[in-house]
């Protein structure tokens, strides 16, 4: 296991309480956002990689554990909220399977959509950007050639990834990984 990700999860699951900052951001969006927000409700998940339920879901509980292991990190709380709004446009049934395969990138337009609400916190939305666009790359990095590592490693929000990419996974437990 890649050091960062074995003291973020461990970061995540020793933080308590759990802080409700999926409902302090949705509060606090714009209409639209809402919107587009709420319609996740509608999209189902593999069940092999989100056992939790649909993509609203995965949503609250991603946000929520960066809230809470990252309090002061708006570019992670922002990062969960958007990070996988593109589902709805990209999602497929096929072959008794759910999967919505591209969806970083149309979650990367809706970043852009509301680049300048994001700018109104103080943060950069490109960095939101960054973690929204290759929160899917991440994943993958153990099977990438060292090549490809350095560049995902240059990335300026490297260390945020490998912290969002624990909360983004179905492991919530050291003990059960």
């Amino acid at each position: 296991m890649h050091p960062y990700v074995y003291a973020y999860m461990k970061k995540i699951n020793n933080t308590n309480p759990v802080r409700d900052t999926f409902s302090e951001l949705y509060n606090i969006a714009p209409p639209m956002l809402k919107l587009y927000v709420d319609r996740l409700a509608n999209v189902p998940q593999n069940e092999k990689w989100h056992p939790e339920g649909n993509t609203l879901i995965h949503t609250q509980i991603v946000v929520n554990r960066l809230g809470s292991a990252y309090p002061n990190n708006k570019i992670l709380q922002f990062g969960g909220l958007f990070h996988d709004l593109g589902k709805f446009d990209a999602y497929e049934y096929n072959d008794g399977s759910h999967n919505a395969y591209g969806h970083e990138k149309f979650s990367t337009y809706y970043v852009q959509y509301f680049w300048s609400w994001l700018s109104t916190f103080s943060i950069n939305p490109d960095d939101v950007k960054e973690i929204v666009g290759n929160h899917m790359i991440i994943k993958n990095f153990s099977g990438f050639r060292s090549h490809h590592q350095n560049q995902i490693k240059k990335l300026n929000t490297y260390e945020d990834l490998v912290r969002f990419s624990v909360a983004d996974s179905k492991i919530i437990s050291i003990d059960n990984p």
